[in-house]
């Protein structure tokens, strides 16, 4: 093979792995040098950042963690609350509700980064929810 007959992609990894193609199999190989990697889907990592924010609105950031029950659960306990704030049951949703509001908040953060963890480890999307 000359020099002058190669572009200048293949000129680089011609001079790279010299003109025969065993030095270096994944810079220049017969075929695709992907064959042999096994297709995975991708795993997509919970942002704590994005949970707290969407906590916001109480139940939101547990959703986005795929915790379902868990978010039903908070925006249920805050509907309660809500209706707890009249006189007629001394207010004492003024102070529930915003204890409900902060564990949600705290609660989707400690559990994306929990999720997380548990992914980075190798845990499959279904079993790092749980």
């Amino acid at each position: 093979m000359s020099i002058f007959s190669l572009s200048a992609v293949q000129w680089g990894l011609w001079h790279m792995v010299g003109e025969s193609t065993t030095h270096n199999s994944l810079i220049l190989q017969r075929g695709n040098a992907m064959n042999s990697v096994p297709i995975q889907p991708p795993i997509f990592f919970k942002n704590p950042t994005v949970a707290t924010l969407l906590s916001i609105v109480t139940g939101l950031g547990q959703l986005y963690n795929g915790q379902i029950f868990k978010g039903i659960v908070f925006f249920g306990s805050m509907l309660i609350a809500c209706f707890l704030m009249s006189p007629w049951t001394l207010f004492v949703g003024f102070i529930i509700a915003p204890v409900i509001w902060i564990w949600n908040l705290v609660d989707a953060n400690h559990s994306a980064k929990r999720i997380n963890q548990r992914l980075a480890a190798g845990a499959s999307p279904v079993e790092a929810v749980q």
